[in-house]
């Protein structure tokens, strides 16, 4: 009994990740704000998207353009708020930006 159930956990969560590899690739249709003020939870305006982009042209180092773009982000109040299927799709962002959650 305890060997059928575990077998239908298995195919039930291996089925699972089968359909979400199965999804296009990320896009629009999800309407998931990925970066949302910590206090309020309002997505990030297109405004300080854009200033906080220019802080990067600004930066002498290349290798931590992401981190100088998220620290923009967080003083502003911000925090990232990816989904696990944004996660699933974009391992490298979030990795990237896991510090600057909640």
């Amino acid at each position: 009994m305890i060997k059928k159930l575990f077998l239908l956990v298995f195919i039930f969560l291996l089925s699972g990740c089968f359909l979400i590899s199965l999804t296009p690739s990320y896009s629009s249709k999800f309407r998931e704000n990925t970066w949302v003020h910590k206090e309020t939870r309002v997505p990030l305006s297109k405004e300080l998207h854009i200033k906080c982009r220019e802080s990067i042209e600004n930066s002498k180092e290349e290798d931590k353009l992401g981190e100088v773009y998220a620290s923009c982000l967080r003083k502003h109040g911000f925090v990232f708020n990816a989904s696990y299927m944004y996660c699933y799709k974009f391992k490298s962002i979030c990795e990237e930006y896991y510090k600057y959650r909640n």
